[in-house]
């Protein structure tokens, strides 16, 4: 694979990968349970696999190449999500919270700042 050009290294990815793509959404839509959740995974495997397809022998099963990229793009965004806090929109929170919008500042901070102790 080291003597072809770049075209002919996307036409061959191209013949390899795109066929299967019905397959790989289907595998990361009972992955993610969401379309859209899924058709980004699909992207980001697509794009792996394009990125490393140097490391793929021709003649071995491209499906379960594509599937494994597929599942450690699935698995490594889990772990990610798992890392990070909850974000929450602040349009969120005024719709869960309508009393303390409305609120004062006083009441929103019941701690006057006179009676802070600084050592």
């Amino acid at each position: 694979m080291g003597d072809k050009t770049p075209r002919d290294r996307r036409a061959e990815f191209e013949a390899t990968a795109l066929p299967l793509m019905q397959g790989v959404y289907n595998f990361a839509l009972r992955l993610t349970r969401k379309p859209e959740d899924a058709r980004d995974l699909v992207q980001e495997a697509y794009l792996r696999a394009y990125r490393t397809f140097g490391n793929f022998r021709p003649g071995t099963n491209a499906k379960a190449w594509l599937f494994t990229i597929l599942y450690s793009v699935f698995v490594n965004k889990y772990r990610k999500e798992q890392r990070e806090p909850a974000m929450v929109s602040v349009e969120e929170l005024v719709d869960e919270l309508p009393d303390a919008a409305q609120a004062p500042d006083s009441a929103a901070f019941p701690i006057a700042a006179s009676s802070l102790a600084w050592a």
